[in-house]
């Protein structure tokens, strides 16, 4: 038998049918009988057509099972509900997983594609510094020495430095008032 109820016989006639079904009768067997119908309609209005009678359908409304094996039954049905919830809960926990998955693979695209783009920047920042210092040091070679020392200075020299060079070190040429390089030039009048 097929059609819309076929996964319900299946169902039925699975191995705990016999718990099912009193009397070992397995559910599509009930339900041929119900195809049976159509001709039992036929032939109960044939014998009670004399009695004024016509029976126009004959339907199962119930089938009653026996005690021991409804409660069978009703948990068969309950674990049967239990893994369709469990199936689906599969189906969404492997959805998620893909979905972080992608969310986590867009945004690692994202952090590389924001350090690259920093990184040209910073390249093209340090390429700009080293063009103005190009040019600030050709236009005057001691005046860029004397600001790069500095810079040294700055970074070097805390407040509780201590150095051992020895005092006519290139480190210290412009901090030396009498060195030649911080003697005043004369001017031409």
């Amino acid at each position: 038998m097929s059609g819309d109820n076929s996964d319900q016989i299946e169902f039925w006639n699975g191995p705990m049918a016999t718990n099912w079904v009193a009397a070992d009768e397995r559910m599509d067997e009930l339900l041929a009988r119900g195809e049976g119908f159509d001709s039992r309609d036929e032939q109960a209005t044939h014998e009670l057509a004399a009695n004024g009678v016509r029976v126009i359908d004959v339907r199962i409304n119930r089938t009653e099972l026996p005690l021991q094996t409804e409660s069978a039954t009703f948990e068969q049905m309950r674990e049967q509900r239990r893994a369709i919830s469990r199936e689906k809960r599969a189906i969404g926990e492997r959805e998620a997983r893909e979905i972080r998955a992608k969310a986590d693979r867009e945004a690692t695209e994202m952090v590389a594609q924001a350090n690259a783009d920093s990184e040209v920047l910073r390249g093209e920042g340090d390429a700009g510094a080293a063009r103005i210092y190009a040019e600030a040091y050709g236009r005057d070679p001691e005046f860029y020495a004397f600001v790069r020392s500095l810079a040294a200075y700055r970074k070097t020299l805390g407040i509780r430095t201590t150095l051992v060079v020895p005092p006519d070190h290139e480190f210290f040429k412009y901090l030396d008032p009498g060195s030649p390089t911080l003697a005043p030039t004369a001017t031409a009048n």
